[in-house]
């Protein structure tokens, strides 16, 4: 017989508290390292690990273990010797880590003098001048195009030979091309351009979702998928704590929300009228306060026609009637221009 004993509040609350999971918890879940080391190098490994280890409030044992692992056949013999120290709880390392450092010393010094020549020319004041010259030149390069070069990789990831070799073989690096691509929002001058990008992310997202996700692509997916905004401001929440637990991510944490924000707040204002300030702050994480100042800026930034009424609590959004001719015609240039496209590409 069926028990009908409604459940306890109690019962309920503790239920939800341990289906909440925890910002170290949702890192581990949804860590990368493991794909991305079968892939790499050593040296660019080790970085990896470190950055995992920083992340922790005391080493433990595995990653200490793995460190061991990567670099104990390398030339690091006192990292290595301070590594085993520590796994096995020791003051002194075996001896054969102190031969196996007199041998490389003596490997070192054969080095150094088969390249004395070099060394000695590198050490002359004109060709010091000459590579510090180069150097300062190559630096300000990259300051001057390191921005532009956003949009050409993005571009070059979202080209037919890129994109189709991640979704088939390495879908996890929808995670960077979906982060680069919010981002980009900050920085481009070309709405165009951006909102194409945007537009393809959310088609590639929807595809691939049975493939792989992670809150960072179920955030596109509650935003512009299934239009759900509690869900995208929960998935933003465990967005950023990804961010800030992935090495290639952590810099970018910061402007990956504040452009995440921006999107909730246009898909949200597009479809209401009247915005009640604190709803909206809710969706946003933040509080009343910083709500109305966020929205204030937006406002600013945007240039919308909206309006503020401090008393009600509410702004009030203008959207101007969409003429039904005009949709027809905006349609028309759309088709008439694939026509050109394609009878262009069929001509040659």
């Amino acid at each position: 017989m069926a028990d009908n004993t409604p459940t306890a509040p109690n019962d309920i609350i503790n239920g939800a508290a341990q289906a909440a999971k925890s910002p170290e918890e949702i890192a581990k879940e949804y860590d990368l390292l493991p794909r991305l080391i079968t892939h790499l190098d050593r040296h660019l490994i080790f970085p990896l690990l470190q950055f995992v280890a920083d992340q922790e409030e005391e080493p433990t044992p595995e990653i200490t273990k793995a460190k061991f692992e990567l670099l104990k056949k390398t030339n690091m013999t006192d990292y290595v010797a301070s590594l085993y120290c520590e796994l096995e709880g020791v003051e002194e390392p075996p001896k054969e880590y102190a031969t196996k450092r007199q041998e490389i010393l003596e490997r070192l010094d054969i080095f150094a003098q088969e390249s004395e020549k070099i060394t000695d020319l590198l050490g002359r004041e004109d060709v010091v001048t000459s590579l510090r010259s180069d150097k300062v030149a190559n630096l300000e390069y990259l300051k001057k195009e390191h921005d532009p070069a956003r949009d050409v990789i993005c571009d070059l990831f979202f080209s037919p030979a890129f994109i189709n070799t991640i979704q088939t073989a390495c879908p996890w690096i929808l995670r960077y091309l979906t982060a680069a691509v919010i981002t980009n929002r900050n920085r481009t001058r070309q709405t165009s351009q951006y909102q194409k990008q945007l537009k393809d992310i959310i088609r590639i997202v929807k595809q691939e979702n049975y493939e792989y996700s992670d809150p960072v692509t179920d955030f596109i997916k509650a935003l512009y998928l299934d239009f759900d905004f509690e869900e995208a401001q929960k998935k933003l929440s465990e967005a950023e704590e990804v961010l800030r637990s992935d090495f290639f991510l952590v810099a970018a944490s910061d402007s990956f929300v504040e452009a995440s924000r921006h999107l909730i707040s246009e898909s949200y204002c597009k479809i209401h009228q009247r915005i009640d300030i604190k709803d909206l702050s809710a969706r946003l994480g933040l509080n009343q306060d910083e709500g109305e100042k966020w929205i204030v800026n937006l406002i600013r930034d945007t240039r919308v026609d909206a309006k503020i009424d401090y008393k009600e609590g509410t702004v009030v959004m203008n959207h101007p009637p969409s003429s039904v001719y005009q949709q027809v015609i905006e349609r028309t240039k759309g088709g008439f221009f694939r026509t050109q496209v394609l009878s262009a590409a069929v001509a040659k």
